[in-house]
């Protein structure tokens, strides 16, 4: 089936009717049409059919009810509708064997099969197919069953449209079933027979039973008088007439001529029951043929069936009978429920539970019966308004898939959702912690650093197909797990500028106007330099101003720093400055902001912060190069002036372009950084080629000397909102440049201005940052240089009396800058005598002996009361302030002086200080041997050592190796050590790279500079120097495999070479190498001899003088 519909009417047929007992009978047949007034059809296969007026089906023709079939799409290809079962006789006979159908169909060339068939025997049928050649129209089918089976009986007739195929919907109608009626009578001498026959059958009374899908009914009632027509046949071709008779003769009326049979009035065909009447025809010669007659007259069910409950899903409606009447009884009841005009599946109850699928539709009730004639009545309730929806609530979860940390995508499934309203379209909205996540509305959400450590859920929302809003909430998820997310963002740098006014070129505008002048006229102090002035004069624009300053590059304000200072002196105070910042190339692109003054006639600096206070936005994108100034903003012009000076501003950079010099103040940017994980407090750590500058921790930093030369980053670090340790590095500067530092501290003299007196240039609390040179030094007398006087020291003579001395230190810093201190003067230079006599210690140098002060100072300014001070290498020793000390262990290796001072009768400080001990000796050690040459003692030291310990070992005794500077030490000097070596028997270390030779180190050495030699004593040895060694193979010194240590050939070398044949002789000096291992000579302090020698006596001739002394020395 296909869901068509078609119609049916007028089945006609020739009614054959079983005859009664005679000694003969025959079939008459009679052309009979059903014209489906109160047809009931019944369908099967997936059809359906209705009765309907002709109005139903598009045509013009007025045919009354007719029979509407559709073959639904779900139909079989078999899908039919039985017409009609009859109920005596058949639709065909022998005598004719056509059925003609009245069919409206979609379409021509559809396949329409008539079936007749044996209604209690479904197994004899015969079955005959006929084409439609009309298309939206109607035409009469013929069909022919010449093959039928005579000893059956085809009572019962089925029709099928578009037989073969499956049922697509099409809608098709017929009528007027027609065909001969086959009629058996009983014939005697009277007529051969007589049948009662309707010409039409109305099925009022007819049964449909519907097979293979069809569905047929019956519908409205006949109430024509006409009951059917008595006839009959003369064999002899007379003329008969009709009569009745009987106990019901009186409700019927029968035509004599024609034997139109009819009830006598509306009464009587209005009651229902079984009537008998006796049907006579007599012919021309009397004779009569007698038929028995039963009309049984259906009485229609009246009243109505109604249903009582409320059109709403839930209500339960149920069927209310009691108001149904037939007067032929009423047998059981049977309902079925409907839905829009369609059966509701096993609604066959008298009452109907309304359920979603009744809701919109219109419910009627079909309640048919089988009344006491055995005729099945249907009764059907008029349709009720469309049923109530009432809302289903949703069926099922949403659940939430997918990994619950972020940076997953969790995905809201509804696999499992429905809703008996029907769902439509779903919308979502996605929640942390109880708050709608903005924008997220689809079915899937990224997790985001908002949802961490919250729980998340899903609302789905719809309209259902009712119209009523449902959600449904899933539950919810764990708390979402954090996943680090890096640190963002830069650490930008910018350096504080100050620009001066020294030239301008900026315009003035609007009728300002704008000058360089000298500063001294505006202010009350002379600052040096030029300021720049601002005029409002009488006449100029609220707006006048002047544009003060356009960089060459680079911006006055930044991400770094957003203000910037001027220096302003103003006439009067509570006056509004505005500073414009504008891009030069693009005037359309500026920020402005204003600042109130409050010094009158006064300097003072006013900050412009274009961030907090602007009267139009700052835009980090834009490159704000032009700087404007406008004096009382808007207000009426008074010819006030206005100076400025001293812009600050910064210049800022994320590059290692930034240029640094020493002095700038550096500022930091961090307020790009961000941490999705969430910024924890930030901590500034700043370095200076990769090493952390000490104490460096705030957004600012003034570069110092102990920059200058490197790079400068900074790092910004944090612990985020999670726990993860977070930095971000600057990019690094350019290194910082140098600039100057003046030196710090003064140059004071110590010492007493005094004839005689020695000054002392102090300079211990010189400094400088870039680092100290060699001090040089020019005295002054009066402000005028004193020739030579250009040591640490001076001692004024009587060239100076009475004038203010001054000592000038000069020196060139590590950064190659010259500078100059000069020193505050003295007192006016005395005439002082100092002190005459000496100091001399007695007393062996040797730890445990005492020591004792002997003087015979005098002073002729007067001698004050003595105090003393013993020093150990120049140092103080503590405590030790009396005439005597006892040497300790602590003074081993030093050499000991003391200190006599007193003030004067000039009350000048005198001080004289003693000759030096030797070396202080723990005792005399074995291996040292003491000798002397001229007026200077040595030590031979026969301990074998490499050059540096054998300094070190020196020193140990505030000693050095034997130095010459001088050409007359020398003499004497090789023969006196040979004559130590040969008196105690030494056996003299040999250097290899000497020429195997003797030798003994003497203190000069190359180390520092390969051909520089230098004595221990600091002096210079010149490398021609004539006691080098030289002969016939060459001169030293020669740097034979690196040499640079002096020593005193004791032999010729090379070894056993004689004088002049090899490279030097024995007394001579070779440069070895300073690791081999040799004696030494240290030599000791000569302290001069101390005392006097007196002559006494007459210096008369011939008297005799006499010379006595206190002459002592601390050598011996």
């Amino acid at each position: 089936g296909t869901g068509d519909v078609y119609y049916f009417d007028d089945l006609s047929f020739s009614k054959a009717t079983v005859p009664s007992e005679e000694t003969e009978t025959t079939v008459t047949l009679t052309p009979t049409t059903l014209a489906f007034d109160t047809a009931s059809t019944i369908d099967f296969g997936g059809n359906t059919s209705v009765l309907v007026d002709d109005g139903s089906a598009p045509s013009d023709e007025t045919r009354g009810n007719i029979v509407k079939v559709t073959k639904e799409a779900s139909a079989e290809t078999w899908a039919g509708t039985t017409i009609t079962t009859l109920s005596e006789g058949e639709f065909i006979s022998s005598g004719d064997t056509v059925v003609t159908l009245d069919v409206y169909a979609p379409e021509a060339g559809k396949t329409i099969r008539l079936k007749l068939e044996d209604s209690t025997n479904g197994d004899h049928f015969i079955e005959v197919d006929a084409v439609t050649t009309v298309a939206n129209g109607w035409e009469t089918l013929s069909f022919n069953f010449a093959a039928q089976v005579e000893a059956h009986n085809y009572d019962k007739a089925s029709v099928f449209f578009d037989f073969g195929n499956a049922g697509t919907g099409d809608v098709y109608y017929f009528d007027d079933l027609s065909f001969s009626k086959a009629v058996t009578e009983t014939k005697d001498a009277a007529p051969d027979n007589i049948t009662v026959a309707a010409t039409t059958l109305t099925f009022d009374t007819a049964d449909t039973i519907d097979f293979g899908g069809n569905t047929s009914s019956s519908f409205g009632a006949d109430t024509a008088l006409f009951v059917g027509t008595v006839s009959a046949t003369d064999p002899e071709g007379g003329v008969l007439t009709y009569s009745i008779s009987g106990k019901d003769k009186d409700l019927f009326v029968i035509d004599g001529e024609t034997g139109a049979l009819s009830f006598a009035s509306i009464e009587a065909a209005s009651a229902s029951g079984s009537y008998y009447v006796f049907a006579h025809a007599t012919d021309d010669a009397g004779k009569v043929t007698t038929m028995d007659v039963n009309v049984l007259l259906n009485a229609a069910p009246s009243g109505e069936v109604k249903i009582s409950g409320t059109a709403k899903q839930g209500e339960v409606l149920t069927a209310d009978t009691s108001a149904l009447v037939d007067l032929d009884e009423i047998g059981a009841l049977s309902y079925q429920w409907q839905a829009n005009g369609a059966d509701i599946a096993d609604a066959n109850g008298k009452t109907l539970s309304l359920s979603q699928d009744q809701v919109g539709k219109k419910i009627t009730l079909n309640v048919s019966y089988k009344d006491g004639l055995g005729k099945v009545e249907n009764v059907s309730t008029t349709q009720l308004t469309a049923v109530e929806n009432v809302n289903d609530n949703p069926v099922g979860d949403v659940t939430i898939v997918g990994d619950v940390k972020e940076g997953e995508i969790l995905q809201a499934s509804t696999e499992g959702l429905s809703d008996a309203d029907g769902l439509g379209e779903l919308s979502y909205q996605w929640y942390a912690d109880g708050s709608a996540i903005e924008g997220a509305t689809s079915s899937s959400l990224l997790l985001a650093q908002d949802a961490v450590g919250k729980i998340v859920k899903v609302v789905v929302s719809y309209t259902d197909l009712q119209g009523t809003s449902e959600t449904v909430t899933s539950a919810e998820t764990s708390l979402v797990a954090n996943v680090n997310d890096p640190a963002t963002g830069q650490v930008g740098l910018g350096v504080e500028k100050v620009d001066k006014f020294g030239e301008f070129t900026g315009v003035a505008f609007e009728g300002a106007t704008a000058e360089l002048i000298s500063d001294n006229v505006a202010m009350t102090e002379d600052n040096g330099g030029s300021i720049l002035a601002i005029t409002k004069p009488v006449g100029a624009q609220p707006w006048a101003g002047a544009t003060i300053k356009t960089l060459d590059a680079g911006a006055f304000i930044s991400s770094v720093s957003k203000t910037l200072q001027l220096d302003v002196y103003a006439p009067k105070s509570g006056v509004t400055i505005r500073a414009k910042l504008e891009d030069s190339s693009d005037n359309t692109k500026y920020v402005e902001t204003d600042v109130t003054n409050t010094v009158v006639d006064g300097w003072e600096t006013l900050t412009f912060d274009f961030a907090q206070h602007a009267t139009t936005p700052f835009d980090a994108s834009y490159t704000y190069d032009k700087l404007s100034i406008f004096y009382d903003f808007l207000g009426e012009a008074a010819g006030d002036t206005v100076y400025i000076d001293n812009l600050v501003h910064f210049e800022a950079s994320t590059e290692a372009s930034l240029a640094l010099s020493q002095g700038d103040v550096v500022h930091v940017d961090i307020a790009s950084i961000d941490d999705q994980d969430g910024l924890g407090d930030i901590t500034l750590t700043w370095y200076a080629d990769d090493n952390v500058i000490e104490d460096a921790t705030s957004n600012s930093y003034q570069m110092t000397q102990d920059e200058v030369g490197k790079v400068i980053s900074v790092e910004a670090s944090f612990t985020d909102g999670f726990g993860s340790e977070e930095s971000i590095l600057s990019s690094p500067t350019a290194a910082v440049i140098n600039v100057n530092d003046d030196p710090s501290g003064s140059v004071v003299i110590d010492g007493t201005a005094a004839l005689g007196v020695t000054l002392q240039a102090n300079t211990t609390n010189v400094q400088d940052l870039d680092g100290l040179g060699s001090f040089s030094y020019q005295w002054y007398s009066d402000g005028n240089a004193i020739q030579d006087a250009v040591s640490a020291t001076y001692t004024p003579s009587s060239v100076d009396l009475g004038t203010v001395i001054t000592v000038q230190v000069s020196y060139t810093d590590q950064g190659g800058t010259s500078e100059v201190l000069v020193s505050a003067g003295t007192d006016a230079v005395r005439d002082n005598a100092p002190p005459s006599g000496t100091v001399t210690i007695t007393g062996n140098a040797i730890v445990g002996e005492t020591l004792s002060i002997n003087q015979d100072l005098q002073d002729a300014d007067g001698l004050g009361d003595l105090s003393y001070q013993w020093a150990a290498d120049g140092t103080a020793i503590e405590g030790a302030t009396s005439s005597t000390y006892v040497l300790t262990s602590s003074e081993v290796g030093k050499n000991i002086t003391a200190i006599v001072s007193y003030v004067d009768g000039l009350n000048v400080e005198e001080q004289v200080v003693s000759t030096a001990t030797d070396t202080v000796l723990s005792v005399v050690g074995a291996t040292h041997h003491s000798f002397s040459v001229g007026n200077n003692d040595y030590v031979l030291v026969a301990q074998a050592k490499s050059y540096a310990d054998a300094v070190s070992y020196a020193a140990s005794f505030d000693q050095e190796l034997a130095t010459f500077e001088t050409a007359g030490k020398v003499t004497g000097f090789y023969d006196a050590v040979q004559k130590v070596v040969a008196d105690e028997g030494l056996n003299v270390p040999t250097a290899s790279d000497g020429g195997g030779a003797k030798y003994v180190w003497l203190g000069a050495n190359d180390i520092a500079q390969e051909g520089t030699w230098v004595w221990e004593s600091g002096e210079s040895l010149a490398t021609n120097n004539p006691q080098w060694g030289s002969g016939s193979l060459g001169s030293e010194p020669d740097n034979y495999q690196n040499q640079d240590g002096l020593a005193l050939g004791l032999e010729n070398w090379p070894a056993g070479f004689d004088s002049g044949a090899g490279y030097g002789d024995a007394g001579s000096w070779n440069d070895v190498d300073v690791g081999n291992s040799l004696y030494f000579v240290m030599e000791l302090p000569n302290n001069p001899v101390t005392g006097t020698v007196s002559i006494g006596g007459d210096v008369v001739e011939g008297s005799e003088l006499t010379a006595t002394n206190d002459l002592s020395d601390a050598d011996g």
